[in-house]
């Protein structure tokens, strides 16, 4: 019964730092206020670090994300300390607020801690972490951990390769192209040989994402449009030739071809990237 009534605080707590949120943010907050949402903030900290359910602290560390009267650092100190709790759902919920709080810190740069955080949560039992983990880094653009993220193409759960995947293509919008080839080639060949769907769709957007050196792979998201057994993914293959400009263009047959798809996604998805090319469209060759 008392695990539930501190459960209940924590949410109401949350609720209310949203409300004070929306409200510092519209028309400001007077001295009372911001004492009172402190005091909260303090509460919740306190019960993040202590608390002996993991629902409860969990619990704190969503309402830490509405609580920001204290100090951003400290936010991110203790967001950063419970990645050390033993619980999994802890890490998630840490994770998944963590982005939100550290941009609004100039002071702290957490993601070389989420980056050591995900070199562990790789090889725990539960993959949710390692998933939330990239997520964070993806998010935060932490361009300088990408191989880290990279050898996470081979995990053998299946939302941790594609979570993997998509912050590969986030970091490499920071990076220049010359750095780019070697994970172009690994990407084709997960697009190729993976044997999820999922992954193999992350990929197809990832070579997408990646700019000119991806771009040249056109011919290699042409065959996977043509060969890949899941649907979404040749659908996602239309849509990225679609998006690939030139190198796109160069690869009508295969999007010609797809008109005649079984699947309704791959055909809206092959007839909206011909009609993307535009007046160059009209001077294909249409058989």
């Amino acid at each position: 019964a008392a695990c539930t009534v501190r459960l209940a605080v924590a949410k109401a707590l949350k609720v209310q730092g949203k409300r004070y949120v929306q409200k510092k943010d519209k028309e400001g907050i007077d001295d009372e206020e911001f004492a009172s949402a402190t005091l909260a903030a303090n509460a919740v900290i306190a019960a993040l670090r202590q608390d002996s359910s993991w629902e409860v602290r969990r619990a704190c560390a969503q309402a830490l994300a509405a609580l920001r009267s204290a100090s951003n650092s400290q936010h991110t100190s203790v967001l950063v300390g419970a990645l050390e709790d033993k619980d999994a759902d802890v890490h998630v919920a840490a994770l998944e607020v963590f982005c939100e709080l550290a941009a609004e810190d100039g002071n702290t740069d957490p993601a070389e801690d989420i980056a050591s955080f995900l070199k562990q949560a790789v090889i725990a039992s539960d993959p949710r972490p390692a998933g939330a983990a990239l997520r964070c880094l993806g998010r935060m653009c932490a361009f300088k951990h990408h191989q880290v993220v990279e050898q996470c193409f081979t995990h053998s759960d299946v939302e941790v390769r594609r979570w993997a995947i998509w912050c590969a293509g986030c970091l490499s919008t920071c990076r220049p192209d010359d750095e780019l080839h070697a994970l172009v080639a690994t990407i084709a060949d997960v697009m190729s040989d993976d044997i999820s769907g999922v992954v193999r769709k992350a990929a197809v957007l990832c070579l997408c994402k990646l700019g000119a050196p991806g771009h040249a792979l056109a011919e290699r998201v042409a065959s996977t449009l043509r060969t890949d057994v899941d649907e979404f993914v040749r659908a996602e293959a239309a849509e990225a030739l679609g998006d690939m400009g030139e190198e796109g263009q160069g690869q009508h047959a295969a999007l010609e071809a797809a008109l005649s798809d079984a699947s309704r996604h791959v055909r809206i998805a092959a007839a909206n990237a011909l009609a993307g090319f535009g007046e160059a469209a009209a001077q294909l060759s249409w058989g």
